[in-house]
This record gives C-alpha cells, structure tokens and sequence, in this order.
C-alpha cells in the first residue's frame, strides 16, 4: 500500500518519486529518506510531484499511470526511484514491496519493468525525460535464480537523460546517515542555480566517488539535445571557476584529511618513542635481571657444596644415635658414660642447629630457583617485545616519509591552481579594460590555460 502525495498535474515540469524500503529481513535504511527528500528539493525548483512510498507492484503502475496522464501538458519529465532492483534478461526490474520473487519468471509479473517507465515517457512527448535510478544495491531475495548483480546499463529516447547510482553490474551504499550516499550528493547540488543537468550528475560523480574511496561511481547515458538547469538558467555557471572550485574544495579536503592522517601518525610516533625510552629502560632491567641470573648459578654452585655438608651431618647424626642407643643398652656403662652422653648430646644439638640450618638454605635456594625461571621468562618476553618495537617503529617511519611526499605535492598543485586563477583574474580585467577603450579584442588572446589536476 502507497503513501500518495499528488500537488495537481498540469504543469511544465512534472516528476514521479517512489522510495521502497520496507522488504521485511531485507529492509532498506534510507530509501524512504531519499525519496521524501527529493520529492522535496524537486517541489522547491518548480516540480509538481507525485510521490509514493513503500508501494506494492499495483500502487507503483497506478502511479506511472498518473504520471503518463500529467506528462501530456508537461514539457519536462522526471523519475526517481529509491529502493531494490535488480537485471534479468537483459531488462532491469525495480523490486514493489510484500512481493514472493523468487525466480526470473516471477520478475517479469511481480517487479516493475524500469522499460514501462520509458516507454510512457517517450509516448507523452515530453522534451525533457530524466531517469535516477538508486536502485544499484544487492540482490535482496536469497533464493532468486536469474538476477545479476547491480543494474545494466540502458538508453532512452531523444532528450532523455538516465542516471544511475553506480556503474552497470555494480552495487551502490546505502549509507550511514539519513541519505544514501548517491542520493545525498543529488540533493546537494540539484538546486544550485545556473548548473546543467549533465554537469550536476558530474558534480554527483566525483562526490560519489571520493566519498567511497572510488568503489562506488555513478552513471548516465545521456542523448540530451538542449540545456536544463533544475534551478534555471537564466545565469549560466562558469564551467570552468566551477570546475577550479570543485578542484581546489577536493585538493584542500584531500589535505587536511592527509594532515589529520599525518598529526595522527605524528602523535603515535612520539607514544612509540616514548615506549621506546620504556624498553631502553626495560633492557637495562633485563641486563640486571641477567646480572642476578649469574648470581643464582654462583649460589647454586654453593648449595650443592652444602647439600654434601647435610648429607655428611645427616650420616654422622644417625652413627651418633646408633652409638647413643647401643650404650643405652648398658645400664653398667651408662655412668662412666655421663660425660660421653653429655658430649654426645651437645654433639646432637649443634647438629640439629646445623640440619635446621640446611633446611632454610634449601628453602631459599628452591625461591632462588623459581626466581631464576621468572627471570627468564621475563627475559624472553622482553626480547620479544623489543624486536615488535623496532619493526614498527620502521613502519610508522617510512608511513610519515610518504606522508610528507604526498603533502608536498598537494601544496604545489594547490600553489599551481591559485598562481592560475591570478592569471585568470588578470585576463579578466584585461578584457574590462580593453572594453572600456572600445577596442574590440579577442578573448582567447586573454583566456588562461585551464589546468585539469
């Protein structure tokens, strides 16, 4: 079901504005957007429009109806479509909503032929035909045999202009604010006055394709035979001051973008050499930690040397209880004894002193061992990160090297640019002048050669 606004059909200049986007799991984010607001600019410039949205196959052919019924006391004719679309068969198919489209037959009775659009064009008789097509996206229905990819290119009748969002067997974006990205450039330029439909799509072209890093390039086919300006002619634009804007604008955007790029690199480089100061002092640690590392084999070698020491005592111990307990067993021998057990249990004593002793040098040697094992880790992660450190380092370097490059050739074709606009503006006042004195003078002898960067 549509959403119908129509402002009355007999006019110069009417335009047919559909926008689909309500296909279920396959929903479209602007083209509702897109539509709402091009049927808006087009009412600004002098259009009577008709506009649907989110229509089934039968609210879209009423509405070409109603359309081909206004263009008979119309001399310029526009239609706009946002929403899916898709070729078959060497026709494109503009995709209603609510609709089971599953294979090439079902397009041919479910989808509206964009040559039924056409066709009812070239019947009224209209001087002017325009067709926006920003329907370039991806095939929406999974299970569909026969469509291709994008839409493919198409022609006309004589004074007929048909545009598309991107090249033929190409998908477009559908953006990621209110407008998709074709459609937002369509609405920046359309009203500017004195600027002709061609060079306005070409104006729409290179925004188009700055914008998605080339991967996206509108399209037209044009066999336009006079000139329309949507907002009036009646002060031509000057082709080429719009041109040296449009270039100047896109050399200064290109830039700062690679300025901001560069301060960006610029500020990860000072947060690199400062990591580097950290791993300057992270070596050192390390060369510290290796410094303890050769204590701890000093200390082992020590601990080894009381390990025989413990075991000895241990030995001697178990000899002197051995003796201990035999002369217990000698109730006779015990009191010419007394000194001798005396003796021997001071002996016993000092040697459980010296077996405690041993006990807490092996407790510190198993810390030392386990100290020795984290220091290597440590070690090794450390070399790790130094070697990551230094190859990025290297990268960041030669990435603001080219950086530079880049920047330096930006200044000097801005430099060229602005020395040839002088010399525009010198010829200009040259010409003044020499009208001024009422000599006839040609302008090509004062015309600067335009540079096309």
């Amino acid at each position: 079901m549509g959403l119908w606004s129509c402002s009355g059909m007999a006019a110069s200049k009417i335009a047919l504005v559909i926008g689909n986007q309500s296909y279920g799991e396959q929903a479209l984010k602007n083209a509702a957007n897109d539509a709402k607001d091009m049927a808006a600019a087009l009412k600004k410039v002098g259009f009577e429009v008709i506009h649907a949205q989110d229509a089934d196959l039968r609210a879209m052919e009423e509405a070409v109806r109603r359309f081909g019924d206004g263009l008979k006391t119309s001399e310029v004719a526009l239609f706009y479509y946002a929403g899916h679309g898709v070729q078959a068969s060497g026709a494109n198919y503009l995709i209603p909503v609510k609709q089971d489209i599953r294979s090439e037959t079902d397009l041919k009775y479910k989808a509206l032929d964009v040559g039924y659009v056409l066709d009812t064009m070239e019947e009224s008789g209209s001087k002017l035909n325009i067709v926006i097509l920003d329907a370039c996206r991806n095939n929406p229905f999974r299970g569909l045999r026969g469509g291709s990819r994008g839409l493919q290119g198409m022609s006309g009748p004589t004074g007929s202009i048909i545009a598309f969002a991107t090249a033929p067997n190409n998908v477009a974006e559908d953006g990621a604010g209110r407008n998709g990205v074709y459609t937002k450039y369509l609405l920046k330029n359309l009203d500017t006055p004195g600027l002709g439909v061609e060079e306005m799509f070409k104006r729409v072209r290179i925004g188009v394709s700055q914008e998605t890093g080339g991967r996206q390039t509108p399209w037209e086919n044009s066999s336009l035979s006079s000139d329309f300006c949507f907002a009036g002619c009646d002060k031509p634009a000057d082709v080429e001051e719009t041109r040296k804007s449009a270039d100047m604008d896109r050399i200064q955007q290109e830039n700062e973008r690679l300025m901001s790029e560069l301060n960006k690199m610029k500020a990860e480089r000072e947060t690199n050499l400062t990591r580097v100061e950290e791993l300057r002092k992270i070596q050192q640690e390390k060369e510290q930690l290796e410094r303890k590392i050769q204590d701890v084999d000093v200390d082992r070698t020590a601990q080894k040397d009381y390990e025989a020491k413990l075991s000895a005592i241990q030995r001697e111990k178990a000899e002197l209880e051995k003796a201990l307990h035999d002369r217990d067993k000698s109730a006779e021998d015990r009191t010419a004894s007394l000194a001798e057990l005396a003796r021997v249990g001071q002996e016993k004593q000092r040697l459980e002193q010296e077996l405690r002793r041993y006990e807490q040098v092996e407790q510190m040697r198993q810390a030392q061992q386990e100290e020795l094992d984290r220091l290597k880790k440590e070690k090794e992660r450390l070399e790790q990160e130094t070697k990551r450190f230094s190859a990025l380092d290297k990268t960041r370097s030669s990435r603001i090297e080219e950086l530079e490059k880049m920047k330096s050739d930006n200044e000097r074709l801005l430099a060229t640019l602005k020395e040839k606009d002088a010399e525009l503006t010198e010829s200009k006042a040259a010409l003044r002048e020499a009208s001024k004195r009422g000599a006839p003078a040609r302008r090509e002898e004062y015309a600067p050669m335009i540079v096309n960067p």
